[in-house]
């Protein structure tokens, strides 16, 4: 993994931002944009050319200026910032691959750095902005990167030129590094601190994992949470509708003499349609039966394998000394945090003494807390961050957390 910075000088560090995959992604929309405006000009065949509407050719041409805008930012957008240490400044400059806008920021007031996650949706990826933070002046961005490899190493450089400890609020708790913790496995980090006496975790009741433990390695196995019998009930309802309509429908084509070759498409599409959601319901239900997630873990090296209805494979496997943390996700915290961000944002705009949400507030987290669940076991690596475990009851969460931590410190 290239680094998204340099040290050019003893005193200045540049982050660089924008290019690479960014540049690959906006080649589509410059092409389609050059397009829409050589059909606008008449330099493309086509009906715009006499098209009578009025609207038509200058319509093509906002068009085609709005793709190439968009795809021109994304293929040589770019972004600097520059952390000088000796001039006490951070420079940022925006540009078409060269700087174009520039804009400075003390860095007298700031005291730590902060690497954060603001979590995306199913259209947009996690992000992992870096910051400097204080309590006087708040915030200044410095990078954010999707790439949590990137975002991680980027944090550690510039907590490093300026001798400032690192926040890494990345997961649900904040682990504060200073130092040589910066650059320190999860292992290294406990063992220079002190290995903790050996605690005796208590599996919570009727809990359906298992726990073994063979020489220096343990090993768990979560098994999926069982689904319903009743689901095959529904799975098998397409399978009804398919011969309800294949009885109805032969006799149909066999009176109006339709080709042999037309039925058999028209039958192998029913067939699809109707049979591939009670394949994917059958495969669901097996996976909740036979599935699970195992975890073989060790002071040397951390494997997730992730079996599934047919066949399992491997979600990670990483060595010790590239494991940097380890945390956990339960509902309960999830709730908590989304309190704290209502909390703050309430702050922001009603300033007070203490931070309060309001009731009506409080009552839609009531509401989304009884469909929440936890994101399980976090795993953060040199290069990215592993979950596992999720949906699990906040108990048997910490309980993996508890397991899996001990095997890797230990």
């Amino acid at each position: 993994m290239t680094p998204p910075f340099s040290l050019v000088t003893q005193d200045r560090l540049v982050i660089r931002e924008g290019g690479g995959c960014l540049s690959l992604f906006g080649l589509p929309f410059v092409a389609a944009g050059l397009l829409l405006l050589l059909a606008a000009l008449g330099l493309v065949p086509g009906d715009i050319a006499t098209d009578p509407r009025p609207w038509a050719r200058p319509g093509l041409l906002f068009m085609g200026l709005v793709f190439s805008a968009v795809g021109g930012t994304l293929v040589f957008g770019r972004q600097w910032t520059t952390v000088d240490r000796t001039a006490r400044v951070v420079l940022k400059q925006q540009g078409l691959v060269m700087p174009m806008r520039e804009s400075r920021a003390p860095l007298d007031h700031y005291a730590t750095v902060s690497l954060s996650v603001v979590e995306g949706d199913s259209d947009s990826s996690d992000r992992f902005p870096v910051t400097l933070k204080d309590r006087a002046t708040g915030a200044l961005t410095l990078c954010s990167f999707t790439d949590y490899g990137k975002a991680r190493a980027c944090a550690t450089a510039v907590a490093q030129h300026l001798s400032l400890p690192l926040d890494d609020a990345s997961s649900s708790h904040v682990v504060q590094l200073t130092g040589a913790e910066l650059s320190m496995s999860l292992r290294e980090r406990v063992r220079r601190e002190g290995v903790p006496r050996r605690e005796d975790l208590t599996s919570p009741p009727d809990t359906r994992i298992v726990v073994s433990r063979d020489a220096d390695r343990t090993t768990l196995v979560i098994p999926n949470r069982p689904s319903n019998p009743l689901t095959l009930v529904g799975a098998a309802i397409p399978i009804a509708l398919l011969f309800t309509f294949g009885r109805t429908l032969l006799p149909f084509f066999r009176q109006t003499h339709t080709p042999d070759g037309i039925i058999w498409v028209f039958g192998g599409f029913f067939t699809l349609a109707f049979g591939l959601p009670t394949l994917s319901a059958l495969n669901a239900f097996i996976r909740s039966r036979r599935g699970a997630t195992i975890v073989q873990a060790s002071r040397d090296s951390l494997r997730v394998d992730q079996r599934g209805a047919w066949m399992t494979t491997t979600v990670a496997a990483v060595e010790g000394r590239d494991i940097l943390d380890l945390d956990y996700t339960t509902t309960s915290s999830r709730v908590a945090a989304a309190r704290t961000l209502a909390a703050q944002r309430t702050l922001q705009t009603h300033p007070s003494p203490q931070p309060v949400v309001s009731p009506r507030v409080e009552r839609v987290i009531s509401l989304l807390a009884r469909f929440a669940s936890g994101k399980g076991i976090v795993v953060k690596t040199r290069d990215r961050i592993v979950s596992f475990a999720q949906g699990l009851d906040d108990d048997e969460t910490k309980y993996v957390y508890g397991v899996v931590r001990r095997a890797l410190v230990e």
